[in-house]
């Protein structure tokens, strides 16, 4: 019988090594392990013996598995296998490189009676494109090519064999239920049960190995890709409807996806294609021409050097030249004999020999022993530790120390940290330096007329374009005026209210400016204005935002009361005790508390969601907005009507509307909907934009909207802490009434009206310790068993509180 072996594979950069620690942590051992040959090491030798580089869009050369290098590549794979034929346990192979040379590979495996299962592992191309443009200088749109063929070459690899396609984003958002479903789906069981390991596994995969974000891509960007968006939106919807599965029918469907005929714009594909091609060999011949230019001049003795002084005792300094070339970045790497006289005697640099320009990308100090940066200027907001002296002119910039070079003694003076200890040291520099000042003269005339414009800031234009703003605040960011930049969007977004551009370029901008709790509001903002049109990137850089800022900052304390006499997850699990659901739905995940009180078939629905505790296997997480989840992956995840429903999406009323509409519409009678944030206990937290910790938004107008409108159905506030549950049933899922007002209501209450001091103080709300509640939710489910109707529903519910508070039935605001 064939011993099942796990290969991990997809594109270079979509997180596979990350995926490889994860099963290791579980238990499985890689197949390499305590061996001389490394899989990866074999692959590339491969790739040396074709001519071939790992990073080519195009395929191996023609007749490749019949080549000399392949031959010593199968001798080599087979005695890996060999070796490790008898090992106990799992094994697992981790390599990318596998996509491109998998039929070699699938010859050893049935050689050795190895059965390979696949988990397919598949980034957003744009994150991937981004992350080979980082580390290997390879520019986006070959990044993207790079992407697809790889993609390709490994669901054509890995057809009809027993495979499982799983997301980067849902690895990083929960990877206890998709290695859980990963292990279902292929048939093996961990060594280390999941129950046990859980704790390792979310202590190492954290959101900081996420370093390239798809949501940062500029509009130019998502336009210039939209070809391979769509095929990862493809491969997206093929997971998200079939779950996390494996089975021979579903690498079927993955190969269908990765055929060239199945994705759309295929024609454009090849002209981007050729267009790459053209890039490259633009590109080789700028390179020689350069080459050239550089040998011409070496010839002509128009050396270029930069010279770094390092103390040697208090004021001595021992100079050393360093040779540069023109227009390349370099880095400059130099030893320091006593660190310790940096604490009175700074570094000192000067860039170039001769006239021209100069630009410092970072410097640092760097402990020789341990590699640790000890101090380093990496920003412009580092750049006040440094100074410049001499015949040299510091001119605005980004991101780097730009510097304009007027005679032979420019001076860069490195002050350093305040104290440093001794301990061997380095300093690194990276240069880039050229004898043409015209582009930082360019800077300088841009700068000055900015200037002009701030007297402009305080009055509006006749004619205000987004565009020219966006033009504008662009050109203060590029001279590092990024104050200047934010007061002119910020400007824009008054003037047009409506400018969605405007508006996500000024959350960017916070973003830039490291604002954090800032970045938060304003991309809500923008999730507020775009609907149900929000697209996910915009969910993904909230989800950054709050991220980095860990924890709001705090209002006063009477903004931060929290009232309430029972805790909302006590009420929940309560309700999950008595109701007994067969299904449960959840709008808002965040880090997964409320939805692990569900022991039944589960379904959790969040744009970004953090969960950090085990969830029961019948848990699934969807990590999309839930008006895109009603769109599409709803009619097939949720087959049945969802017996318990819990609300606790974005902190706007309109979206809540929304989300419970779509509800109501799979709803049944007996299903009971449970919306959270309704009873905020001061007006700051009831603000649509947040600042403050304790944050409801404006969803307390969901109570009065359901009043007004749904009548018919069963209302029931109670008051838990600590912004209290608004329990609904009864439901009828013909009902159009809010579907024919949704505009009109919208339009009523978006007004900034505060809340009324009835839902502030709770007027007549239920204890969440009343009687009343055990008794509604029996009545509940027997409404469930015995299938009633809403109105029969409604009458046993209505009488069950009325019997409970003494045969009087509290009367709460609105109603």
């Amino acid at each position: 019988m064939a011993k099942p072996t796990i290969i991990l594979i997809g594109a270079p950069r979509s997180g596979i090594s990350i995926l490889g620690e994860c099963l290791s942590k579980l238990g499985l051992h890689a197949l390499d392990e305590r061996s001389r040959a490394e899989i990866s090491t074999i692959n590339r030798l491969l790739f040396q013996d074709t001519d071939h580089s790992p990073t080519m869009v195009g395929p191996l050369p023609q007749g490749w598995l019949n080549s000399y290098g392949a031959d010593k590549a199968r001798g080599r794979i087979r005695g890996l296998l060999a070796s490790r034929r008898n090992a106990g346990g799992l094994l697992f192979l981790a390599d990318p490189l596998l996509c491109r040379i998998l039929p070699l590979w699938m010859e050893a495996f049935q050689d050795q009676d190895l059965e390979p299962r696949f988990i397919h592992m598949v980034r957003h191309p744009y994150e991937v494109a981004l992350s080979l443009q980082e580390d290997q200088d390879i520019d986006l749109l070959k990044g993207h090519l790079v992407w697809l063929a790889w993609v390709r070459d490994a669901l054509t690899g890995s057809a009809n064999r027993k495979s499982v396609l799983i997301t980067f984003d849902q690895l990083m958002a929960n990877p206890i239920t998709t290695l859980n479903s990963a292990g279902r789906s292929l048939d093996i069981k961990f060594p280390i049960d999941l129950s046990t390991s859980y704790h390792a596994l979310l202590n190492f995969v954290k959101p900081g190995l996420m370093h390239h974000h798809a949501g940062i891509a500029s509009e130019a960007d998502r336009k210039r890709f939209t070809p391979f968006n769509r095929f990862y939106d493809a491969l997206q919807l093929l997971q998200a409807g079939a779950g996390v599965q494996a089975t021979t029918h579903s690498s079927r469907g993955m190969m269908a996806i990765g055929d060239h005929e199945a994705v759309s714009g295929g024609d454009g594909l090849l002209d981007m294609m050729f267009q790459v091609l053209g890039h490259y060999e633009h590109k080789e011949h700028g390179l020689r021409t350069r080459e050239e230019r550089l040998l011409s001049a070496s010839h002509a003795g128009q050396a270029l050097f930069a010279t770094l002084s390092i103390p040697t005792s208090v004021g001595e300094y021992r100079a050393k030249r360093i040779p540069i070339l023109p227009d390349q970045w370099q880095k400059i790497t130099l030893d320091i004999p006593r660190p310790d006289l940096l604490n009175d005697t700074p570094l000192r640099f000067c860039p170039l020999n001769t006239t021209g320009a100069a630009t410092i990308s970072a410097v640092k100090l760097v402990n020789r022993a341990t590699d640790e940066v000890l101090w380093s200027a990496q920003t412009s907001e580092d750049n006040n530790l440094v100074a410049v002296e001499g015949t040299a002119l510091r001119v605005p910039a980004k991101d780097n120390l730009a510097l304009l070079i007027t005679g032979k003694e420019p001076v860069v003076v490195l002050t350093g940290p305040a104290q440093m200890p001794d301990f061997p040291a380095r300093v690194e520099i990276w240069l880039k330096v050229s004898q043409n000042q015209g582009l930082h003269h360019e800077s300088l005339r841009a700068f000055l007329s900015l200037e002009s414009w701030k007297t402009l800031l305080g009055t509006t234009p006749q004619d205000s374009d987004s565009d020219n703003l966006l033009h504008l605040a662009t050109a203060f960011e590029d001279a590092g005026c990024l104050a200047e930049a934010d007061a002119v969007l910020r400007k824009g977004v008054e003037d047009e209210p409506g400018a969605v551009t405007l508006r996500m370029a000024f959350a960017e901008l916070s973003m830039k400016r490291k604002d954090w709790p800032e970045a938060v509001r304003r991309w809500q903002d923008v999730a507020a204005l775009q609907g149900e049109s929000t697209p996910a990137q915009v969910y993904q850089r909230l989800d950054e935002a709050y991220q980095k800022q860990k924890s709001f900052p705090k209002g006063s304390p009477e903004e931060e009361v929290r009232i309430g006499d029972g805790d909302k997850h006590e009420m929940l699990s309560l309700i999950h005790r008595i109701l007994a659901p067969e299904m449960y739905l959840e709008i808002g995940v965040q880090s997964g508390k409320s939805l692990a009180l569900a022991s039944c078939d589960a379904i959790g629905v969040d744009p970004m969601p953090q969960v950090s505790v085990v969830l029961s296997e019948g848990a699934k997480v969807v990590a999309m907005t839930s008006d895109d989840f009603f769109r599409g992956p709803a009619v097939s995840l949720v087959k049945n009507p969802p017996d318990l429903v819990f609300i606790d999406g974005m902190h706007l009323f309109e979206h809540t509307l929304r989300d419970f509409m779509h509800v109501e519409r799979m709803a049944a009678p007996w299903t009971l909907v449970v919306i959270d944030d309704i009873f905020p206990a001061h007006p700051a937290q009831a603000e649509r934009r947040r600042r403050t910790r304790a944050w409801t938004g404006d969803v307390w107008k969901i109570y009065e909207i359901l009043s007004r409108y749904r009548p018919d159905l069963f209302l029931l506030p109670v008051n838990t802490s600590p912004t209290g549950l608004l329990l609904i049933a009864g439901f009828q899922p013909a009902n159009q009434v809010l579907w024919n007002n949704y505009d009109a209501i919208v339009s009523k209450y978006s007004a900034g009206r505060k809340p009324p001091e009835a839902i502030l103080k709770r007027d007549g709300v239920l204890s969440s310790r009343h009687d009343a509640i055990p008794r509604i939710l029996a009545a509940l489910k027997t409404g469930r068993e015995e299938l009633l109707e809403s109105v029969t529903i409604i009458s046993h519910l209505e009488k069950e509180l009325t019997d409970a508070c003494n045969g009087s039935r509290p009367r709460f605001p609105f109603m």
